[in-house]
């Protein structure tokens, strides 16, 4: 009996440990971390800057998927695409440098990735 007892006893501990020290999220945030200027990753405002980096990524070739301002598994793993092949940590999370670097590659595009504007496929040897 005492063998029951101590097999239930240490989940029963983890599990009063992990509920003590957990703290609910502040109200708009997501599992994204932080976009421009610090804002959560909620909101009129954070939604414009999602829609911009989608709009963005999109256009340089990095599928984000709709251009809706949420911020989305596809719209997370295009930053992180981006982030690889631009040496940076892929880390997906959608911060100031982000905005920054693409706002200052306008016009580059993924090699090999299908153009928006002409329906094509970018020639890799060029």
């Amino acid at each position: 009996m005492i063998r029951v007892s101590l097999s239930l006893a240490l989940p029963a501990a983890l599990l009063l440990a992990a509920c003590e020290t957990y703290a609910p999220p502040a109200p708009g945030a997501t599992p994204y971390g932080t976009v421009s200027g610090g804002q959560q990753g909620e909101g009129p405002a954070a939604e414009s800057t999602i829609l911009e980096i989608q709009q963005r990524l999109n256009s340089q070739g990095y599928d984000a998927g709709p251009e809706d301002g949420i911020m989305g598994p596809r719209t997370r793993t295009a930053i992180q695409a981006y982030q690889a092949d631009h040496a940076l940590v892929p880390d997906g999370v959608p911060d100031e440098d982000l905005i920054q670097r693409l706002r200052a590659g306008v016009g580059e595009r993924r090699s090999g990735e299908p153009a928006a504007d002409d329906g094509g496929w970018v020639d890799p040897s060029v």
